[in-house]
């Protein structure tokens, strides 16, 4: 980041306002991908016994608890380091953090992407499930 590197105040608060625009386009985004995810969920497993008997379940609930951390991240972002952008005394420190954080969250981003890949090529797990009770009928 520019402004970790160059002391100049205006640069710090066009970071900090950078961010904080950019962190409420997140969590608009991050509501939305909630919510489709939620009925998917719903559509592709359709009960509590598809997510933790197959594995498609248990990719997708994978999927899900890296979701939730990207959550937990971002939160923190926003909610502890943005505000520190306004600090001249804790700016490099937050800098420093968000950067890390933002690979993190990258990291588990593709994490789910290489999932839903995976969970692209299985059939849904209430199929399984569905397919499941008709053999052993």
């Amino acid at each position: 980041m520019a402004s970790r590197r160059i002391a100049d105040p205006a640069i710090t608060m066009v970071a900090r306002d950078a961010t904080s625009r950019f962190s409420i386009l997140g969590m608009i985004v991050v509501g939305t991908i909630l919510v489709t995810g939620m009925v998917n969920t719903y559509m592709l497993a359709g009960s509590a016994a598809a997510l933790t008997t197959t594995h498609y379940g248990h990719l997708l609930l994978l999927k899900i608890g890296l979701f939730l951390a990207m959550v937990g991240v971002a939160a923190f972002n926003r909610l502890r380091l943005v505000p520190r952008l306004s600090s001249a005394y804790a700016v490099n420190d937050a800098s420093r953090l968000l950067q890390r954080n933002s690979l993190i969250e990258a990291t588990m981003g593709l994490l789910i992407l290489v999932i839903v890949g995976v969970l692209g090529t299985l059939p849904p797990a209430i199929h399984a499930v569905d397919s499941a009770h008709m053999h052993a009928n």
